[in-house]
C-alpha cells in the first residue's frame, strides 16, 4: 500500500489506517474523512499479498537446505 500513495498521508493518519487493519484484518474499505475525500480500498492489496505469499511458498518448496548437501547451501530440490 505504501507504494500506492499511502506514504503521502501524515503519520498519524497512517497509524489510524494500520490500527483499523489490526482491529479488522478483513476490512475492504476505509474512508478517512466524513466527506469521503480519501478512500482506501484494501481488497486489491490483500489479493496482491496473498498471491505473492503463494508464490513464495511455492519457491520455498523448490529449495533444499540440507547440511549434508553442499554444506547447507540452498539448492533446487529433485
Amino acid at each position: 500500500m505504501e507504494a500506492k500513495g499511502l506514504t503521502t498521508l501524515p503519520i498519524a493518519t497512517r497509524r489510524r489506517v494500520a490500527q483499523a487493519v489490526e482491529r479488522e484484518p478483513a476490512i475492504d474499505l476505509m474512508m478517512l474523512s466524513k466527506e469521503s475525500v480519501i478512500r482506501i480500498e484494501f481488497k486489491s492489496t490483500r489479493k496482491e499479498v496473498d498471491t505473492a505469499l503463494r508464490r513464495l511458498a511455492q519457491a520455498v518448496r523448490m529449495v533444499e537446505l540440507d547440511p549434508e548437501i553442499m554444506h547447507g547451501t540452498a539448492v533446487y530440490r529433485h
